[in-house]
């Protein structure tokens, strides 16, 4: 009599959680709230570049598997995960167990995130990854107020409205130009791709509100502070505070890889990831 009335409570507490997790939408892991990936899966094969770098890159994995909502992995450092990137990725935890052993919860979107990692793992493409040279918003670069960023005539990226009035470098590479008023910066990667910022839009012809920290020759690495500018100022006197950050010789590029448009940190790694045709294989992975 027991194990019948067992089986019954059983199903009864099963299909009641069951529909108050759905009518009440409650967070249970790999459904949580606010995951970067919700509907995007046709996303995943252009942002699996930027988790594998998030998880230390190929060198640091040792194994990669999945269940239903997490990627359970083995690797050599776990103190190399950018748990924030991650986050900014779509992750909604990581979960360390100690020996390598490491749990990142992606939803139902975690096998397909496998998948697409484990191709990468077996690939030797030469990559350049950006980090966000300011704090603020990221977004398209089709959503910048300015038709000729916009078109994509000056260079491919994306842009960011800036928070807070400090420029860092997205990458390793030497300052090529600063333009006289230091509204825009040029940096040139080892790998040859020429990188210009631009803060702001209709801010060629302000005189005051910028002030660059590096000159022209210097080497700069991710997050390095180059410029600071009156944020406040470019408020009421610029178009635009819109910030393209794009790539000026687009041709050396085979394909473009975005984390999600949403605020970033300055310095926030991996938010751009490109990969270079393999004529441009020389320099350093940045």
């Amino acid at each position: 009599m027991i194990i019948p009335i067992g089986i019954v409570y059983g199903l009864v507490y099963y299909f009641l959680f069951r529909w108050a997790i759905r009518r009440f939408g409650i967070p249970t892991p790999g459904r949580e709230e606010g995951s970067a990936l919700e509907g995007r899966a046709g996303d995943i094969p252009y942002q699996a570049p930027l988790i594998l770098e998030a998880l230390g890159g190929k060198e640091n994995i040792v194994l990669v598997q999945s269940c239903m909502t997490r990627l359970r992995l083995t690797v050599k450092e776990d103190r190399q995960i950018d748990s924030d990137a991650l986050k900014l990725l779509g992750s909604a935890g990581i979960i360390k167990l100690g020996g390598g052993n490491v749990q990142v919860v992606f939803g139902t979107y975690s096998e397909l995130i496998r998948e697409e990692i484990n191709k990468l793992m077996q690939q030797d493409l030469p990559r350049v990854l950006f980090s966000a040279p300011v704090q603020g918003r990221m977004l398209p670069i089709d959503e910048v107020p300015d038709d000729i960023f916009a078109a994509k005539l000056v260079g491919n990226g994306v842009a960011f409205i800036p928070e807070k009035g400090e420029l860092v470098s997205p990458v390793y590479g030497t300052v090529m130009h600063i333009y006289p008023t230091m509204h825009a910066i040029g940096i040139s990667t080892p790998e040859g791709l020429e990188v210009l910022i631009h803060i702001g839009i209709d801010t060629s012809q302000l005189k005051g509100p910028f002030t660059a920290v590096v000159k022209e020759g210097d080497t700069v690495e991710p997050g390095q502070l180059l410029v600071r500018f009156d944020l406040a100022y470019l408020k009421t006197h610029a178009a635009s505070l819109a910030t393209p950050m794009v790539i000026t010789n687009p041709d050396k590029v085979r394909s473009w890889s975005y984390a999600p448009f949403k605020s970033v940190k300055r310095g926030q790694s991996s938010v751009m990831s490109v990969v270079l045709n393999e004529s441009n294989a020389g320099g350093r992975e940045s």
